[in-house]
């Protein structure tokens, strides 16, 4: 008899069992608070995860999602300056602004969790691989005459920039229309240390705009992320 075989769908039964009586599980509304889009580096390995500043809590992309309210929202400015963000002059931008906003998260990209001289040149880059939603998504932080820095846009094709190990910032995330995003990246970089290591991670972050009725994910897709779900729940801990 193949025990190893019996052993793994003795496992598989037991998980399903367990997972009957929910069809799937809820993602975390994130709080209308400080929250970082975190980019850490430990054992060896990049890590992309949510990082709530005040609490101290991370989870993992998929367990928590950030919740932005229609009234977060600016109209988009004549000038083709502004044509990066997918509206037209007169439409409607909403958006996690990156300035602090009263019932608005106030989300950062963080990656002071990695030392210095970790990577070449202290320096890793992120990637925007796809957005799935009803609109366009960009990301930019504004120069002090007013005018934007665009680091990802969707309509302009610009997918990936730079970010500083070891800091910390800002940026709008802008989205074109209400629903359901999901925004998939990845962090990459060389690691300094001799070797010119290559490390990356992948991961999908989901939004909602205007909405906190977000799809769970299906019984199947529970079913495979069981352990997963186990393991990303020590992630939940507390800074000190």
């Amino acid at each position: 008899m193949n025990h190893t075989r019996t052993a793994s769908t003795l496992l598989a039964g037991s998980l399903l069992a367990a997972l009957t009586p929910i069809a799937a599980i809820a993602q975390i509304q994130l709080p209308a608070d400080h929250v970082d889009f975190g980019i850490g580096y430990d054992d060896n390995a990049l890590e992309l995860h949510w990082h709530y500043e005040e609490g101290g809590e991370e989870y993992a992309p998929g367990d928590a999602f950030a919740h932005i309210p229609l009234f977060s929202s600016v109209t988009r400015p004549a000038g083709a300056q502004w044509d990066f963000t997918g509206a037209v002059a007169g439409e409607t931008i909403y958006l996690a602004p990156a300035s602090s906003s009263a019932g608005v998260i106030f989300l950062g990209i963080g990656a002071e969790e990695i030392a210095n001289g970790t990577f070449v040149d202290n320096t890793v880059t992120l990637t925007l691989d796809s957005v799935s939603g009803p609109g366009a998504f960009a990301l930019w932080q504004t120069n002090g005459f007013g005018s934007p820095l665009v680091a990802l846009s969707t309509s302009a094709e610009i997918g990936s920039f730079d970010i500083t190990t070891g800091g910390h910032d800002h940026y709008n995330w802008g989205f074109t229309a209400p629903g359901v995003y999901e925004l998939t990246f990845t962090v990459s970089g060389i690691l300094d240390d001799g070797l010119s290591t290559f490390v990356t991670d992948t991961a999908t972050f989901t939004f909602g705009v205007g909405t906190t009725a977000i799809p769970e994910p299906s019984a199947f897709a529970a079913l495979g992320g069981a352990a997963a779900l186990a393991l990303s729940a020590t992630r939940r801990r507390r800074r000190v």
